[in-house]
This record gives structure tokens, sequence and C-alpha cells, in this order.
């Protein structure tokens, strides 16, 4: 899951994998040093897909790289629209939902033709 803004910004990125696991010494900080943006997590499932749970694992750290971008981080008070793709986990999870509305963010799905 890529996060970008119509200003060419890139935002944080989600990596899912599959296991139970996070490999030692994977984190966020790695993500960073290897170029990922602020907010950039890699979350284990048990397919690689996207759960309710792992949504939700995902959603403050998100929530938080999204707020971090530039233009975004200038303006606090501003709501940030994410367009996601209709995956059913993104829109059912009221905790995520929760959180993201608490940093002023709204999703919404986008429309394939």
């Amino acid at each position: 899951l890529r996060t970008a803004a119509t200003g060419g910004a890139t935002g944080p990125t989600q990596f899912l994998l599959e296991g139970v696991k996070v490999k030692t010494g994977y984190t966020a900080n790695w993500l960073k040093r290897h170029g990922a943006a602020p907010g950039s997590s890699i979350v284990m499932t048990p397919t690689a897909f996207m759960t309710e749970k792992a949504w939700l694992e995902m959603a403050e750290a998100r929530a938080k790289g999204i707020r971090a971008m530039p233009i975004i981080k200038d303006h606090p008070g501003w709501w940030v629209l994410d367009i996601l793709d209709g995956c059913g986990p993104h829109f059912s999870c009221p905790k995520a939902l929760a959180i993201y509305w608490s940093y002023l963010i709204r999703q919404a799905a986008s429309v394939s033709q």
C-alpha cells in the first residue's frame, strides 16, 4: 500500500508479508534508512493480504506519516482525503477509521471502470 500526493510527494508505504513475525531488524527505522517515507511499516498476515487486524496495526503510523507529508504538515487543521482501493478491511474496521478521523483523514474508495 503506497501513498502519493498530487504534488509528487511520496508518503508512507505499508508492506504486507506472509507469516507471523517480522524478521529481526526489519523495523520502521530500517525502512526509513532504505528510502521509505515516515509512517511506513511491515505487517505480517497469514496470506500477505490485507485484513482488519493488519489495517488496524498500521493505521496509527500511516496516519502520522500522511500528516508528515509536504504541504499536509504545513496545514494541520486541513482535512486529508486518502483514496484507497475498494478492499473491505480499509473501510470495515471502526477502530482504524477512528484513528484516521482523529488525524483529520477521511477515506474514500477509488472507482475503477
